[in-house]
């Protein structure tokens, strides 16, 4: 039986993979294969609920939120690609225009430049804010949302804390471009996650999951 959030449960950490595991009494002859030191051996079965990944190891079997997981893969590649000025950009053949709280639009204009460095390129705009380009990989539908959680980062850190705000921002981007839940994933996809998310420098850390161990 497979617990639910509302569950008793361990709480590991917020910033763990939401990694679930279950004891069985039979095991596969086939040997699955190991993915990195931190990741244990696993052997993809299929998709459940079409938003876990579910494997085998040695010991049972595992949910792995796809979502999680692709957000991870994300977040340290936004990371590194912001560290060596690697941000691929799109820009819009058509410019978007975004009605926004005075304050919002406000935060956002004054930190244009340090948002032009993560693929964003917005103006003023009158009584709006005009948005000509964005992060490759942003989904356009995403646009607005993100820019808005960005300017509440931004109201919430000072300028003595910049580091604070590009957490944020790698959170809010990795979240947003990230597979869903609910999501139909081919085998070949599943697996090339996984192996994206093994060559992470921390693959079983989430910014913003709770996470819980609990047998199904």
């Amino acid at each position: 039986q497979l617990l639910g959030n509302e569950s008793v449960g361990t709480l590991l950490s917020d910033t763990d993979l939401w990694f679930r595991a279950a004891q069985h009494q039979e095991q596969d002859s086939t040997e699955p294969t190991s993915l990195s030191p931190e990741l244990p051996a696993l052997r993809i079965l299929g998709q459940f609920a079409r938003s876990y990944i579910v494997a085998e190891l040695a010991q049972g079997l595992c949910l792995i939120d796809q979502h999680a997981a692709h957000e991870r893969i994300l977040y340290e590649q936004y990371a590194v690609r912001h560290i060596q000025g690697a941000i691929a950009q799109q820009i819009l053949l058509e410019p978007l225009t975004l009605q926004l709280l005075p304050d919002v639009h406000a935060l956002l204009l004054a930190s244009a430049p340090q948002l032009r460095d993560w693929g964003f390129q917005i103006e003023d705009f009158g009584t709006a804010l005009r948005v000509r380009a964005i992060p490759a990989q942003l989904p356009h539908h995403a646009i607005g949302n993100v820019l808005v959680e960005l300017a509440t980062g931004l109201g919430q850190t000072s300028d003595s804390q910049p580091l604070a705000w590009e957490e944020q921002l790698l959170s809010v981007l990795a979240c947003h471009t990230a597979v869903r839940a609910g999501q139909l994933l081919s085998m070949e996809e599943m697996q090339t996650l996984l192996s994206d998310l093994a060559h992470c420098t921390a693959p079983v850390s989430y910014t913003h999951l709770d996470v819980y161990k609990r047998q199904l």
